[in-house]
């Protein structure tokens, strides 16, 4: 060992240190030989050194300070070792190498370096840099290195900078270059686990070369990547378990006989929480390590499991031996023996272990070292011995004890019982507080859990906690026990009662099968509960009738709570009233937003919702305090206002008109007080009031002579106001004459004048008329322009008929614009919406020699046509012509005039046209009507839309025989051959019975029925696309995924796209991997296929975004961020991204630059970078990387993107322009909401069109 040490050798000097330390018991020299070894590169000295000024002693005295410099050292180097690091080199054969030896093998070494052997120029640089028989010469050494540094050899590379600490580009090189030390001692610098002030603190930098050096396989990298992930925030959800699986396997595949290795597979394997976990392979990987290694940890784990049956069978034999073989390790020793103890109270060990020995150690360990991990032990043990005489020394030791381990608190508890000294009430309170922690049970023995729930058994019956614990442990546990005490409980206790009917019914919340037969016991055991004075029973029935009472889809579970209670809404205040009255603070709360809001059939009522708040003890339970103080604010509020509002106050009055309008400060709406109080304002002069009136008024239907008289008082308020539009508004009034004023053109003048800016195009527009009326026999454009006001109203009162006659004289004098205008005039006819009259009935058969004699620029022949193919037949009496005509008109958007065509088949007994004509009625009553007339003849369509407006309008009990007349007649309409009546009907049927149907105003009309909605569905389901959807919808909203599934599929296959947009959707990796299910390969595969069947044009429109860019950029999104189960791939985000590019050139840009950012490709990034006008810090130390030469390429790539885009969209323009002209003109539907090309014809979507 001495000549090793006269070679140089670390590891002989280390061990000369060691032999002082441990042997010869001489910490001074043990300190002399050790100091001069510590280097970065020989851990041992520091970790030695931190024991022996830790412990002090034999020469040394203790020095926490220089121990923990020391740990600090060696903890700061372990992680950066390389095996040649810790491998002692090897000595001569013959001992102490003399002088000639070391010339002898330098030169050998010397001509194989010359010969390129690169082992023997970095055994040179080794022997110089270390002295290793020659003295150090560091320049001599960096010598044998340049040569392989001028070829960027990364090895060379690192170790350089390692030596050296010049050149930190060396090190960043190596990394860059793939060399696995290099990779990760600059994960260990950034991260700050080794200091060096060439680099700067950057976790995200760090983050990025632990995963490189892990890819390379680098050992303490793969450990150290795989703990990160363990121990993330994110853990443990599919992508953290993926990568942990990912590089648990490359770690065993590369070190599968390394005991570090093996230790952190078998935690990984053994973790519960992880997607591998397996007990099994746990305890194999624990003990192949354990059987490689002598170490203290491996051993330990093996005997835990043993102990313990995780992953074997148990074996508590075994577990002693392994334990006793650890008590010659004097490192280990009172670690074993603790384990010993463990062991000892917790297991049978069949006398493997001697009480005496376990007692010696537990008094030594408390009594000597302070050590009180395990004092309740050793408590117990004096409890036994003598309770009386140790019984103060025992509380103190468990009171010590439970600092530590909740196991203490339940030994005291059992303690506390035993000693029979009145202090049961204490052990029960310890024994609730170990169980209302799931973590303090987990730590608990088995035995140890088995007393806790005694005492809650045997001491619980008077307290409400404990009884709520005999009805989770009989419910949750299934504990015999616990099920025998609470059973003759149920019905007379009313909270055992509550509390065991509240988890039955949350463990039947999202059961698809549950029946009302089956809920009802546990139903009416919680309103026994309630009834008996169960507050929080009181509380539950409130908060479960609200919910079932909600419009839209209801649960099985709150359909059957309505049937089996047979309450309703309006049981939810006297309800509230109960359980308040019971002392629940909660129902106090929702009586005091009840009355403060006047909801479920009471009027608002400030002085009793702050008479509920108020009886709250504590004001900071929710939010009392703040909505005590807004009601009470409310409450002045409104008593200010009305006394302002009796002294005169206009502005108080609107106010207060506002407040009864919304129902705010704890009004109901009452439209008539709002008026009352508007009118109030507005007779005080309030302009606001005045406007708010006016346009009251205005929008009324009839006007009495007060009302007139009130109304044009409140107009002569506004001159001088500023309210201009309402001045034009009037002067509107006085020339075209309204409900309010007959036609004056003297007033109209003056009241424009008023209006001033609003005005002056009125004014201009009359002036013009004028003029325009006097040279009429002069100038056909005269005679047009007069034609063109008559017809319109523009600067003169709108007249008709008195347009037609000048629009003919301008025609007859061959001005073409007058001539079409007469023309469309004639073919639409003229309908007055406000008398209800048609003025001009349409009149083709002038329209048609006005459309001949037309030599204008405007293309007619399709007018022609139309008057040959179809106006002609229904002029000649065609039934179905006519309806043509009708469907013809509507396509345009001209109602008035397909309306007139629609009448005139359904008289001549047409039936298809008598949906067609409800479709363009604008009132309720007049749809009716129609379908009504339609329904007497015999028209299905028309008996099934009239009986879906019955069940809107809601006039028919629910229930009632007319009401099942109706949904028959509904339900009859399914097997219309027509697939839109059949669509109407389906939807109508379903939206009843999942209680989504609404009237006019959106409220809903019935409650949920899912049995009958699923029979609807199943029913329907091999017919219509939109069932299996539901059906789908229905039963993953019920837990029932696969079966969701099933229908998703089935519509896809069909070939309805929207299924296979929900398939998509479905597999697509949502945010935050909410479900393990994400499925990369299913969301490519069902978004392609949607792409080919939604067969989108580009969007030329990029403020615009349509479905097919937004949905590929969240297919490259997903791929960028990584699905939850699948690892990032920013090559298939890239893919994906550029197919967005197709539809919309700008949506997806910034995903490509992220995508290249984290490729590395600096020029991509950025060029996209550039294109999106975004930037990150990133980025821009990517792009920062980029030559002069390089940046001018992407901006000249960049300017030539940009006019090849302003080229294509000027292109694409001109394309749509010219088929715009092409093209009929779609029609839009104002009241429906649809849009549709003609070629599909109103004819397709006539009927359901009254729904949508």
């Amino acid at each position: 060992m001495t000549a090793a040490a006269a070679q140089g050798s670390f590891f002989a000097k280390f061990a000369l240190g060691y032999i002082a330390y441990e042997y010869d018991k001489d910490y001074k020299k043990a300190v002399e030989i050790l100091t001069p070894l510590l280097s970065e590169q020989f851990l041992f000295p520091a970790m030695l050194l931190s024991r022996i000024y830790e412990t002090g002693g034999h020469g040394i005295e203790a020095d926490p300070g220089q121990a923990k410099k020391y740990r600090y050292m060696a903890f700061s180097q372990i992680s950066s070792l390389s095996e040649e690091d810790v491998m002692p080199k090897a000595l001569s054969l013959y001992g102490a190498e003399t002088a000639d030896e070391i010339t002898d093998r330098l030169k050998k070494l010397e001509k194989m370096a010359e010969n390129g052997n690169l082992h023997a120029r970095y055994a040179l640089y080794d022997t110089y840099m270390q002295g290793t028989g020659v003295i150090t010469d560091k320049e001599k050494a960096l010598r044998y290195l340049q040569p392989l540094i001028d070829k960027n050899d990364p090895k060379a590379l690192y170790t350089w900078y390692l030596d050296t600490k010049t050149n930190p580009e060396y090190l960043t090189a190596a990394a860059e270059a793939g060399y696995p030390d290099a990779l990760y001692l600059l994960y260990q610098i950034h991260r700050n686990i080794r200091f060096d002030d060439a680099f700067d603190y950057d976790r995200e930098r760090a983050a990025e070369y632990l995963k490189q050096a892990a890819d390379t396989g680098h050992h303490d990298a793969l450990i150290g990547i795989i703990a990160d992930l363990a121990d993330s925030y994110q853990f443990p959800d599919n992508d953290t378990n993926t990568q942990i699986s990912a590089y648990l396997a490359k770690l065993l595949e590369k070190y599968p006989d390394d005991p570090e290795a093996l230790m952190l597979a078998s935690a990984r394997y053994g973790d519960q929480e992880g997607n591998i976990y397996d007990p099994v392979r746990a305890f194999e990987l624990n003990k192949k390590s354990a059987e490689l290694s002598p170490l203290a940890d491996s051993q330990d784990q093996l005997a835990y499991k043993y102990a313990r049956g995780i992953g074997v069978e148990q074996d508590v034999k075994k577990a002693v031996g392994i334990y006793k073989s650890l008590l010659g390790n004097p490192y280990f020793q009172d670690k074993a023996y603790r384990r010993l103890t463990d062991l000892y109270f917790s297991f049978d060990t069949g006398g493997e272990i001697d009480e005496k020995e376990i007692i010696a150690f537990l008094k030594k360990d408390t009594e000597e070292n302070n050590n009180y991990r395990q004092a309740h032990f050793y408590a117990d043990y004096l409890l036994r011995e003598d309770p009386v005489k140790n019984r103060k020394q025992a509380m103190e030791l468990y009171q010590k004890a439970s600092k530590y381990t909740p196991g203490a608190d339940a030994h005291l508890a059992k303690a506390l019982i035993s000693l029979n000294t009145g202090d049961n009430e204490q052990a029960l309170k310890l024994a609730l507080e170990i169980m209302k922690s799931e973590y303090s049970r987990s730590l608990l023995t088995e035995k140890e859990w088995n007393d806790v729930t005694q005492i809650v058994f045997s001491e619980g019956k008077n307290d409400l906690p404990a009884r709520q614990f005999w009805v989770l442990l009989a419910l949750r546990d299934n504990n015999a026990e616990a099920q025998k005490l609470i059973t003759p409980l149920l019905g007379q206790d009313p909270d055992v009662t509550y509390y065991y009917a509240r988890l039955k019914l949350e463990d039947a919340e999202d059961k698809p099968d549950m029946t009302d037969e089956i809920l009802r016991p546990d139903i009416e055991l919680m309103m026994k509960a309630a009834d008996q004075g169960s507050p929080e029973a009181g509380e539950y029935m409130v908060n479960r009738l609200k919910s079932a009472t909600r419009p839209g889809t209801q649960s099985n579970l709150n359909q059957a709570f309505l049937k089996v209670t047979g309450l309703t809404e309006r049981d939810i205040v006297p309800r509230l009233t109960q359980c308040a009255d019971a002392g629940e603070w909660a129902c106090m709360y929702e009586l005091g937003e009840i009355y403060y809001e006047g909801q479920y059939g009471v009027n608002a009522d400030l002085n009793a919702s702050i008479a509920w708040y108020e009886k709250i003890p504590d004001r900071d339970y929710r939010f009392t305090e703040s909505r005590l103080s807004k009601v009470k604010k409310s409450r002045d509020t409104l008593a200010d206002l009305n006394a302002r509002v009796r002294k005169g106050d206009a502005e108080a009055a609107y106010e207060l008109s506002y407040a009864w309008k919304n129902g705010d400060h704890g009004l109901t709406q009452d439209p008539e007080k709002s008026l009352y109080y508007l009118k109030i304002a507005a007779e005080g002069g309030y302009e606001n009031a005045i406007t708010t009136l006016i346009d009251n008024y205005k929008s009324a239907d009839t006007l009495s002579p007060e009302d007139k008289k009130r109304l044009l008082s409140l107009y002569d308020k506004l001159p001088g106001t500023g309210n201009n539009r309402y001045l034009r508004d009037l002067g509107t009034q006085y020339l075209q004459g309204s409900n309010l004023v007959s036609a004056d053109r003297q007033k109209a003048r003056y009241y424009f004048s008023k209006a001033g800016d609003y005005g002056e195009d009125e004014l201009e527009a009359m002036d013009q008329f004028e003029i325009n009326v006097r040279l009429t026999d002069e100038s056909p454009n005269a005679a047009y322009e007069t034609g063109y006001a008559w017809l319109l109203g523009r600067g003169v009162r709108k007249d008709p008929q008195k347009a037609l006659l000048y629009l003919q004289k301008a025609a007859d004098a061959g001005h073409n614009h007058a001539t079409i205008l007469l023309a469309d005039t004639y073919e639409k006819g003229v309908y007055d919406k406000n008398t209800q009259q048609r003025i001009i009935e349409p009149d083709w058969d002038k329209a048609i020699v006005l459309i001949r004699a037309y030599q204008g620029p405007r293309d007619v022949s399709e007018n022609i046509t139309f008057y040959e193919s179809t106006i002609k037949p229904a002029l000649a009496g065609d039934s179905s012509a006519m309806n043509a005509a009708g469907e013809h008109d509507r396509s345009r958007g001209n109602y008035d005039a397909a309306r007139y065509w629609f009448e005139k088949s359904a008289e001549s007994g047409y039936l298809p046209a008598f949906c067609a004509l409800a479709g363009v009625t604008e009132t309720n009553d007049g749809r009716m009507a129609a379908l009504r007339r339609g329904a007497e003849k015999g028209d299905s369509c028309s008996d099934t839309l009239l009986a879906v407006m019955q069940l809107k309008e809601n006039r028919i009990p629910p229930d009632s025989p007319e009401w099942a007349g109706v949904v028959t007649r509904v339900e009859n309409g399914l097997k219309n051959s027509d697939e839109s009546v059949s669509k109407v009907a389906f939807d109508t049927l379903a939206r009843l019975y999942n209680g989504t149907l609404s009237d006019n105003n959106g409220s809903s009309l019935y409650n949920a029925d899912n049995k009958k909605y699923l029979a609807l569905l199943e029913a329907e389901a091999d017919k219509r696309a939109d069932a299996q959807i539901a059906l789908f919808n229905y039963y993953r909203q019920n837990n029932d995924t696969d079966k969701a599934l099933s229908y998703l599929q089935k519509g896809h296959d069909n070939g309805d796209i929207a299924a296979t947009e929900a398939l998509y959707e479905y597999y697509i990796s949502p945010e935050y991997c909410r479900r393990d299910d994400a499925d990369p390969a299913k969301a490519e595969q069902y978004l392609t296929a949607w792409l080919k069947k939604s067969d989108y044009p580009e969007n030329t429109d990029n403020y615009m975004l349509m479905p097919p860019e937004t949905m590929t950029k969240t297919m490259g999104d997903a791929w960028l961020e990584g699905f939850c189960n699948t690892a990032p791939d920013p090559d298939k985000a890239i893919a994906w991204y550029n197919r967005s590019l197709e539809y919309n050139n700008t949506h997806a840009l910034e995903g490509m630059y992220n995508a290249y950012v984290s490729k590395k490709e600096a020029a991509e990034a950025y060029y996209y970078g550039s294109l999106a006008g975004v930037s990150s810090r990133e980025g821009d130390k990517l792009t920062d990387t980029l030559t002069d030469a390089e940046r001018d390429a992407v901006l000249q790539r960049i300017k030539k993107n940009r006019n090849m885009s302003n080229t294509a969209v000027m292109s694409r323009k001109l394309m749509h322009n010219g088929r715009k002209r092409k093209a009929v003109m779609p029609w839009r539907h104002s009241r429906w909401g649809s849009t549709m090309p003609v070629a599909n014809v109103f004819r397709k979507i006539r009927k359901n069109a009254l729904l949508l």
